[in-house]
């Protein structure tokens, strides 16, 4: 193949049989299949013969071919390549691939060789991430190795081992770089150094870094790569402890480790990981079962799952994890820049620099259990769905671009079932948190993960299922996707979708609660010890569930979805609710914390001053990220009651400050700042529980837990908002400030709480009292709540006289010197304007206190004559002139109340008085009075012109004018004068109309002409 000239092996691949060289290798095998051949180089260090596809038919780079022919590439280096095109690693099958390929070499032919080194070198360093960079950098491999360039190959592989790409590609650069001639290897390490250097100069420009010249002297003297990668490690140390720790390296290195340096992270990185495991597995199975299917309608393709694996097969894929180890630990594949960086030390002293990096390490550890776990089980299934046996992956003897291909997908799937893997989502939320510098910093300090939760969220969902069957499958059309790939994410959406289903399940039954967007809804929830997004358990209490995200996503929108439908049905605007409220557990989680607080303070913020808020708040939680987390867990755990961070406005450090500090304080145990208890809305603390169980929930427990506390009280306020929806009726926590004579009184520390607990505890206990009547039990649910926004007005009046000058002024006033109970007060008041003209008359004052339990005569009395001190006291029905003469208040108010309606009834003649006091005559002598009390009556209740009227005969003449005009038509019925006067007076009587009609009834009337009676009175004739 060496003669062909350079012309016609760029123009066409040769075809060449090469079948000779199969069944010797695999290699040798994989070329007897292939009848395509790509054109060695006309400067070929060697034959190479690569066939231009791959084992699945994919287009092979021709940096393959060219790379083996290279004269800088030593012959034990090919073998590896060979390797590189069995695993796929140097295929494509995008046609966009061919673009990018394109510009890589019109980049070089531009700009040449070694400024478009520079640039690829400067935007590796930078972490800069695209396929154009991957494209030049192989380009650029390609011409320093037709060349003959030794060391710029060296430098090409360092530096694509440093680049964030695939795990499998990076893996295979630093195992090539290592098998270069020794000399090439140092000179990778020392242009290593020589960035490092540069990027040191801008702090440091006196600083020097170089190898110590005894290790070059020892690394040359190896006789064999094992001997050099242990002096290589020695180098690594030797630069490492040159490069000096700047204050930024302490700062950052002390926030982290303040942030996950306590138990409950590493025990939430554990259960979290855990969680996740049985989903996937889910996943697997599914897509086990879609990809059966799909084999059997006919489609082509290489399966990545299987059922289950033989334990033999397990236990061959656990062992052989070690091969995928280094790619998978997280720090950067080994390249000479992670293993310096990784060596490094930052603390000067000894304990910290050990928590620092023993914390790291067991993060580490814990990943990389569920990595492997993870590896296992899918490389097994992988290689099972391939009919490969625990015996030949032991032996060695499965097809290498089989177990390459295995192996890539067994990583792939360890790295995201531990949210370690690179996606567009998680690449983007880097990118934009390190464009906002310290911002970013300060809102997102946790960057990767989240948002790889937040993409697995999101692949596990339905809305992951419908991607899958229209973007990814028109993908998989235009040959971007295979159709493994196509298959894996229509199972995890199918499992997120039942996710999503068992979710609403649970909520419909009543097992899991939701969030929601209903503020006052969350108070009640909170005020009777409900949480959100929550298991409740039996007994009462609850644990929270947000922490299991990812597969909390869809979990809680089927639970939002129906508690959304349970509301109002299925609508919309509730599917929209739904949606938006299932991506609150992500903000919930601890990594988000940051973010959390940047939101509700632009949230509580005024328009005015959203801008400050969120520099403040930002700020704050930058500072705060340095304040060791498991201080606030020592802290918590000595505290038997809740406390928060008080601000007070009239102290002269600004608030922020104020809260900045407190929040401080609260993780650093033995220094509390404005740390007030936490008094909620009925003026109550919140215990923490034992000691022990204390400890549990702050160092151990990855949940929050809560026992709900139902009063009488919460379940009618609850039952009371939905019915009518009134958000009146929901009491709040005390305001930080209220208004005294025109003014603004801001209260400090002490006085909020004296005024939280006066306020909050006098709205529950007067309105436990109310609940308890049957006054309140007979009104309408809107004068309850009426009712109950009134009990608050007092509540509130109360806490804050006891803090303040406050005077209450108008009905509160009258409620507090009443010398009753303020309950007893309010359900006399809220039912006294029977009639509703608003004004209360002595007769409706009388019988809104007669059904009020609790109160005796003289109390009720009291209350009566504060209603308007101009009555007159001896018609008070309690205590007046009529009590005293044996009259009970029941009788003395239903004369009380005929007096006032034959006052007010209009009477016509010379003798008005006479006619008036003659009508509550001939309604007295049917009360069964003793001549004593009806001489009292007689005294006290007295219609006057002059002198006190005297009565006249009963007649009809001494009726009202009213009265006067409906005898006629009683008249010509029938009825006589007698029984008219006797009627007329019950009909023209106070009280309800089936009252009424039950005592004419009782005077003599049948049913019949109760009702004949009536429509006469109401006829206008």
């Amino acid at each position: 193949m060496s003669g062909v000239n350079a012309q016609s092996a760029q123009a066409v691949p040769e075809s060449s049989v090469g079948a000779a060289r199969k069944g010797f290798d695999q290699w040798s095998a994989f070329q007897g299949t292939r009848s395509e051949f790509f054109p060695e180089g006309a400067n070929a260090a060697r034959p190479v013969d690569v066939p231009t596809t791959d084992p699945e038919g994919r287009n092979i780079r021709k940096t393959a071919s060219t790379a083996m022919g290279a004269k800088a590439i030593p012959d034990a280096v090919v073998k590896d390549i060979e390797d590189m095109v069995l695993s796929g690693k140097l295929s494509y099958d995008r046609v966009t691939d061919k673009a990018s390929i394109g510009r890589a070499k019109q980049t070089i032919i531009d700009e040449g060789f070694q400024r478009a080194l520079v640039e690829f070198s400067a935007s590796v360093r930078k972490g800069v991430v695209s396929k154009d960079l991957a494209t030049l950098g192989q380009q650029l491999l390609v011409n320093a190795a037709n060349a003959g360039d030794g060391k710029a190959t060296a430098e090409l592989l360092s530096l694509y081992a440093q680049m964030e790409t695939t795990a499998g590609q990076a893996v295979q650069a630093a195992s090539i770089l290592r098998k270069l001639d020794p000399t090439y290897q140092l000179y990778a390490v020392e242009r290593t150094i020589g960035n490092l250097r540069e990027e040191l100069a801008r702090t440091h420009p006196d600083l020097e870094l170089t190898i110590d010249p005894a290790l070059i002297d020892k690394f040359h003297q190896q006789n064999d790569q094992a001997g050099r990668d242990a002096v290589m490690e020695e180098i690594y140390q030797n630069v490492a402890s040159q490069v000096p720790a700047t204050w930024r390296d302490k700062w950052n290195a002390w926030r982290y480790l303040a942030m996950l340096g306590n138990p409950r992270t590493h025990i939430r990185n554990v259960v979290g990981n855990a969680g996740f495991q049985p989903v996937r597995a889910i996943k697997d199975e599914v897509g086990a079962a879609l990809e059966t299917a799909a084999e059997k309608l006919g489609f082509q393709f290489e399966r990545t799952k299987s059922f289950a694996a033989s334990p033999e097969l397990y236990r061959a894929a656990w062992s052989d994890y070690p091969n995928a180890a280094e790619v998978l630990s997280g720090n950067k594949y080994n390249d000479a820049r992670s293993g310096i960086e990784s060596r490094r030390k930052i603390f000067t002293l000894p304990v910290l620099e050990s928590a620092r990096t023993g914390n790291s390490r067991a993060l580490e550890v814990e990943d990389a259990l569920f990595k492997r776990v993870t590896y296992a089980d899918a490389l097994a299934k992988y290689l099972k769905a391939n009919n490969v046996t625990a015996e030949q992956l032991t032996a060695g003897t499965v097809d290498q671009g089989l177990l390459g291909r295995a192996r890539d997908y067994a990583g792939r799937e360890a790295l995201r079932a531990t949210y370690n893997d690179r996606n567009a989502v998680s690449d983007k939320v880097v990118q934009v948190a390190r464009a906002m510098g310290p911002f970013g910093e300060a809102v997102l300090p946790f960057k990767r993960t989240p948002a790889n939760i937040l993409a697995r969220g999101l692949e596990y969902s339905p809305a992951g299922f419908a991607k899958s069957i229209t973007y990814d499958l028109y993908q998989a059309k235009k040959g971007n996707k295979t159709a493994a790939e196509v298959i894996d994410n229509m199972a995890a959406g199918l499992t997120g979708s039942a996710l999503m289903a068992l979710g609403a399940y649970l909520a419909a039954q009543g097992l899991v609660r939701g969030g929601g967007d209903d503020e006052k809804q969350e108070a009640l929830d909170d005020l009777a010890g409900r949480q959100s997004y929550a298991l409740n358990l039996p007994g009462g209490g609850s644990v929270t569930l947000d922490w299991l995200a990812p597969e909390a996503l869809p979990f809680f929108m089927g639970v939002e979805l129906a508690e959304a439908i349970g509301r109002s049905g299925f609508t919309g605007d509730g599917l929209v609710t739904a949606l938006a409220a299932s991506a609150e557990p992500m903000l919930e989680m601890s990594m988000l914390q940051s973010l959390n607080d940047l939101i509700d303070s632009v949230s509580y913020a005024e328009s005015s001053g959203k801008l400050p808020a969120i520099a403040g708040s930002a700020l704050v939680s930058y500072l705060s990220q340095a304040i060791p987390t498991i201080g606030g867990q020592i802290e918590r755990t000595a505290e038997d009651r809740r406390t928060s961070t008080y601000t007070d406005k009239s102290a002269l450090l600004p608030t922020d400050v104020q809260y900045a500090l407190g929040r401080a304080s609260s993780r650093i145990p033995g220094w509390d700042y404005q740390q007030v208890p936490y008094i909620d809305a009925w003026g109550r603390e919140e215990p923490t529980g034992t000691l022990p169980m204390r400890a549990m929930n702050n160092f151990l427990n990855p949940a929050y837990t809560s026992f709900t506390n139902v009063t009488a009280a919460d379940a009618e306020i609850q039952r009371l908002y939905d019915r009518t929806g009134y958000g009146s009726v929901v009491p709040s926590r005390a305001p930080r400030f209220f208004t005294v004579d025109g003014k603004e009184k801001y209260l400090n520390g002490e006085e909020y709480v004296r005024y939280a607990k006066k306020r909050g505890e006098t709205a529950y206990n007067v309105l436990s009292y109310i609940i308890e009547s049957g006054t309140y039990r007979a009104m309408s649910d809107e004068d309850k709540a009426d009712l109950v926004s009134d009990v608050y007005q007092y509540a509130d009046a109360v806490g804050k006289a006891a803090v303040s000058g406050y005077e209450p002024d108008g009905w509160v006033a009258k409620a507090m010197s009443s010398g009753v109970p303020a309950g007893a007060y309010m359900l006399y008041r809220s039912t006294a304007d029977a009639n509703g003209d608003g004004t209360v008359s002595g007769s409706e004052a009388a019988h809104a206190l007669l059904p009020l339990s609790g109160l005796n005569d003289r109390k009720k009395g009291k209350v009566w004559q504060s209603q308007d001190n101009r009555w007159n006291e001896e018609k008070n029905p309690f205590t007046g002139a009529l009590s005293a003469a044996g009259i009970p208040p029941e009788t003395a108010a239903d004369i009380l109340t005929r007096y006032g309606e034959i006052d007010r009834a209009a009477y016509s003649g010379d003798s008005v008085p006479r006619q008036k006091q003659t009508e509550l005559s001939k309604y007295l002598d049917g009360l069964g009075l003793t001549a004593e009390q009806r001489a009292v009556v007689d005294e006290t209740f007295r219609f006057y012109s002059m002198f006190p009227a005297k009565v006249l005969p009963y007649s009809i003449g001494t009726m009202s004018d009213a009265a006067q005009k409906k005898w006629p038509a009683a008249q010509s019925w029938g009825m006589s004068e007698e029984d008219y006067l006797k009627y007329y007076a019950i009909y023209s009587g106070d009280g309800k109309k089936a009252d009424k009609i039950r005592k004419l009834q009782e005077a003599g009337m049948t049913q019949r002409q109760v009702k004949h009676f009536y429509e006469i009175m109401g006829s206008e004739k």
